[in-house]
């Protein structure tokens, strides 16, 4: 259950951050004079009464909540905020229809950038303010702008901390953890003092100037004139939303980790960074050349066209400086792509972030090198970074981020360990000296085949995956030294002609031999994962026959015993010997094979995998005993 008196108390004081940024759109009414002052006004004052009576009902809040609670929250703010910012546009009347004025200002907070708005110069300045606000406020969320300022709110001071996430390695706002989020502010606030006088030096007036900054730096595209920024006639001012808007679309962390420290080979060193400024430069060169060649175009209105747009449009800012409806039409594909990929993560760009781009790239890259390399393990790294071993780190700093922030509300939030980044991703390699010794024979001649092998392996630094203490996710470490010893007999045989039978057996004893986690000692403990023993008795019927309709029919069933297997270092959970029986049988025809076959037809109750999140240990149960019929054809 939900506790509503301590997610009241939160939104109560969500609502008051809201008035007071309308208050700032009224100080622009009232200076400017509009009609539209007495809208904020009505607006200001409901929104003060709905967040009153939301702090009135958390007013006796046992001050707990939970994780449910917490992501209630992130999620319904942006719902609140929007139905709460649709009051100056209905008040005023300027967006009479609620969908229409909803719409407006979601597409604000959420920086889309779509608008019912056909002549937005036909607005009052404080309504046009407003609309860049919300864009600017949420061009890094409204969550992580309340996370900032909501602590001080209520007497306490703030730590760190992102609440969204939208990359696998560097998220959105989600900076190092000596960053909190003021920097991350800081950096935004920075860029949008330069955008406001730099577009105040190209000759926009000081309302235009703050305008066009709010969504340049937000990438949010509200523009106060119908033509966007191209009403103002100015290749200065394009250039400046070019260079701003293409700075938002950067990582906000690598800037300021960058700039600050003036570490700017960090910043060309970053994969996602050079992905980034490449698709820039390539698309802009490609665009350039067909507005040369193909619309005749000068060469520097040429170029200020195509990098303006191909800014714009992967950062998903939606200004315009051009018509490129009139462009041909592969540039439209152009345009297409980089709409899709987008900017960098923690960035306030859009689309899937250029982050899995090189993902992409490393992906295609490993399976190249797979097929040169076949048993070649090959992890995807960037940066230096495990794929995997981040996406864990961040999702278990991104926990403990968002319980910081809320702990200062509510002290009873209990605590975890953090996972350090050192911990985490940089682990040693495995060594091992591995010994094998066996035996094949063939007692009957094309009729029985056997196999006997004995192994020993002395592992060095064994690379063990385990949960962390708050079981957020998992990671890899070293668990020192580990000896795997065993043996593996098989038979196989023709019995009769188009029937086969095999049975197989594995005994492995894995044992840890000097691990020490520090907390407990786990010396003489089975390696989690291995099972003890592995069984397999399979039989197998084929007979070809000379109909029209069906040249084969067959039949198998394979019986198979696995267990017992640890699932923790500690021995303490375990999955206890079991086994399924699988059965199949069907006919075929060329290419075509039709059977009825079923799985764990025995109904085996077993456990495939354990697993701990939250604090919370979970068993993933195997299949259940399944039957299918399936229809096949080979290529």
């Amino acid at each position: 259950m939900l506790n509503l008196k301590t997610i009241s108390k939160i939104l109560g004081a969500l609502l008051g951050i809201e008035a007071l940024l309308m208050s700032l759109c009224l100080t622009v009414s009232l200076l400017y004079q509009g009609n539209d002052v007495t809208a904020f006004i009505w607006a200001i004052l409901i929104t003060i009464a709905a967040g009153t009576c939301f702090r009135l009902m958390g007013r006796h809040a046992d001050n707990t909540i939970g994780r449910r609670d917490a992501y209630f929250v992130v999620a319904v703010a942006w719902v609140i905020f929007s139905l709460f910012g649709t009051l100056p546009f209905l008040i005023s009347g300027y967006i009479p229809d609620f969908t229409n004025a909803f719409f407006e200002t979601m597409s604000g907070f959420t920086t889309t950038g779509a608008t019912i708005v056909d002549y937005p110069e036909r607005f009052p300045k404080g309504l046009l303010f407003w609309r860049s606000l919300t864009q600017w406020i949420g061009g890094l969320g409204i969550v992580f702008f309340t996370i900032a300022i909501l602590p001080s709110l209520v007497g306490g001071s703030l730590k760190v901390f992102a609440a969204e996430s939208t990359g696998p390695i560097k998220s959105k706002l989600h900076p190092r953890l000596s960053t909190g989020a003021k920097w991350i502010w800081m950096v935004y606030l920075v860029l949008t003092t330069a955008c406001v006088v730099s577009y105040k030096l190209c000759g926009m007036t000081w309302f235009d100037s703050f305008n066009y900054a709010m969504t340049s730096t937000a990438t949010g595209g509200f523009a106060t004139e119908s033509g966007s920024i191209a009403t103002f006639h100015s290749p200065a001012g394009e250039y400046v939303c070019t260079i701003f808007c293409f700075l938002s679309g950067v990582n906000f962390t690598l800037l300021y980790t960058s700039v600050a420290g003036f570490r700017f080979r960090q910043l060309f060193r970053n994969s996602e960074f050079k992905f980034y400024t490449m698709m820039i430069a390539a698309f802009t060169l490609f665009i350039m050349l067909e507005l040369i060649f193909q619309r005749n175009y000068e060469v520097e209105h040429a170029f200020r066209s195509s990098v303006f747009q191909v800014v714009s449009f992967i950062t998903t800012t939606g200004l315009y400086s051009d018509d490129a409806a009139k462009w041909p039409h592969v540039t439209w594909v152009v345009l297409a792509a980089c709409m899709f990929f987008g900017g960098s993560s923690g960035s306030t760009s859009g689309g899937i972030k250029s982050i899995r781009g090189v993902m992409l790239v490393k992906i295609v890259k490993n399976e190249f090198r797979q097929i040169l390399h076949p048993n070649a393990v090959l992890p995807m790294k960037i940066d230096g970074y495990n794929v995997q071993m981040s996406a864990d780190l961040m999702q278990s700093r991104m926990q403990n981020d968002i319980m910081d922030a809320f702990r200062h509300i509510v002290p009873t939030l209990p605590h975890f360990d953090k996972i350090q980044p050192k911990e985490a991703l940089a682990y040693r390699p495995e060594n091992a000296w591995c010994y094998e010794a066996g035996i094949k024979s063939e007692p009957i001649k094309n009729r029985l085949h056997t196999e006997l092998t004995v192994f020993y392996m002395d592992i060095r630094d064994l690379q063990l995956t385990h949960f962390t203490a708050s079981g957020t996710g998992r990671m890899l470490s070293n668990a020192g030294r580990a000896v795997s010893c065993g043996i593996e007999a098989s038979l196989s045989a023709r019995i009769a002609s188009g029937l086969t039978a095999d049975v197989n057996w594995g005994y492995t004893h894995a044992t840890f031999r000097n691990y020490n986690d520090g907390r407990t000692d786990y010396r003489g403990k089975f390696i989690p994962y291995a099972p003890r023993h592995t069984v397999s008795l399979g039989i197998h019927y084929e007979r070809r026959l000379h109909s029209r309709l069906i040249d084969r029919i067959f039949a198998a069933a394979q019986y198979n015993g696995v267990g017992p297997i640890h699932w923790t270092e500690a021995n303490d959970i375990r999955q206890p010997f079991y086994h399924t029986l699988d059965a199949r049988a069907g006919i075929g025809r060329g290419a075509l094979t039709c059977s009825l076959g079923g799985q764990n037809l025995t109904g085996t109750d077993y456990a495939a995998f354990y697993f701990r999140s939250f604090g919370r240990s979970f068993i993933q149960k195997g299949r259940p005993a399944q039957v299918a019929i399936r229809i096949e054809y080979a290529f």
